[in-house]
């Protein structure tokens, strides 16, 4: 099911999409289960770095200091991602700060088809109660974060093992086309505490 598609993952300087910036961002583009391009760079928001964020990721202001500011990526990323399906764990995350720092780069948003591996996680092992990243790689039996640290690169990687196994689920399960996988990634149910 799962076949041609692009895994994304950002790293900020914090999680308020109008006032915080990318510090990280990583592309890698799958075909047919195996990696075959990568995009990733450190990214120079403009400001310090939060120390929770700094702890978070192992990064520091020296690193971003010598990354280039994200409207002179801008250019070269969008024609990686092209039209590609993207994939991200809480992908609209990931989504909403790449169009926010676009949009500050004078860009048109990315309007690509997106499949949410959080998404589909909860739908295919409720099991899982809080269904981060490092969890359903667990669960699901793949290596983990060993350095403790959040990096995009590693991120996206893991992401894209944890989409491509979630689709085998999902095909057992009866999804019979990407469109299949994309409605039950998107379609989350309703959890017991949630008001709305």
């Amino acid at each position: 099911l799962l076949d041609d598609f692009i895994c994304i993952d950002v790293e900020t300087t914090g999680l308020h999409v109008s006032r915080q910036r990318i510090v990280e961002v990583a592309a890698i583009r799958f075909l047919g289960g195996s990696e075959t391009e990568r995009f990733e760079t450190l990214v120079n928001p403009g400001r310090r770095l939060p120390k929770y964020v700094a702890d978070l990721t192992g990064l520091t202001d020296v690193d971003l200091a010598a990354g280039p500011p994200f409207a002179e990526i801008a250019e070269r990323l969008a024609a990686f991602l092209g039209d590609a399906l993207l994939v991200g764990h809480n992908v609209a995350f990931d989504l909403g700060f790449l169009n926010a720092e676009l949009a500050r780069a004078g860009r048109p948003g990315l309007v690509n088809e997106r499949l949410d591996t959080m998404g589909l996680a909860v739908r295919l092992m409720p099991s899982i109660r809080k269904p981060s990243l490092d969890a359903v790689a667990e669960k699901l039996g793949i290596a983990g974060r060993t350095r403790g640290k959040h990096r995009a690169g590693f991120d996206a990687s893991v992401t894209a093992q944890v989409g491509l196994r979630l689709a085998e689920h999902a095909r057992d399960a009866g999804c019979a086309s990407i469109d299949d996988l994309r409605a039950l990634g998107s379609s989350l149910p309703k959890r017991p505490n949630e008001r709305h």
